[in-house]
């Protein structure tokens, strides 16, 4: 597969923000699974390959968009970085500059006010083996896009 743009606010791949849940299938295929709406108001999307994950407002509009690593992931690139397959503190410090990021959750999240996330289960230097498939926290476990407002 090839790379997936990311597009802070805007499109994460072919998934756009603002696009129909028709719009969305007809680029990216029909989803592994589905959650409703329930007290959220938000329907779930789930694709395999890559693993991703979208969220549907109440009027069924795309409003949040999540890629998550794994061996077979996709480059997920913007502005010349692979924001999965670049360590964490090279991407947070571009970002930094770049996009006005900052770290929230203890420096587990990284958010920019453009519409663009990064998340990692652990922190480098952890003992936790339980999320050993991430790369021991050096480098971002999923990168989200998102409207304005989401978070």
């Amino acid at each position: 597969m090839t790379a997936l743009d990311v597009e802070p606010g805007h499109a994460l791949g072919r998934v756009v923000i603002g696009s129909s849940e028709a719009d969305l299938l007809s680029a990216v295929g029909p989803p592994n699974s589905r959650r409703e709406a329930s007290r959220s108001e938000r329907t779930t999307l789930y694709w395999d390959a890559p693993r991703l994950r979208v969220d549907l407002d109440v009027s069924g509009v795309v409003e949040f968009v999540e890629l998550t690593w794994d061996p077979t992931t996709p480059a997920a690139m913007y502005d010349g970085i692979d924001l999965l397959g670049t360590q964490a503190d090279v991407v947070a410090q571009a970002l930094i500059s770049s996009d006005g990021g900052s770290f929230n959750e203890q420096g587990h999240g990284f958010a920019c006010p453009t519409g663009l996330a990064l998340w990692r289960p652990i922190l480098p230097g952890s003992d936790d083996t339980q999320y050993d498939e991430y790369r021991d926290g050096a480098y971002w476990a999923t990168v989200a896009v998102a409207a304005r407002g989401y978070w």
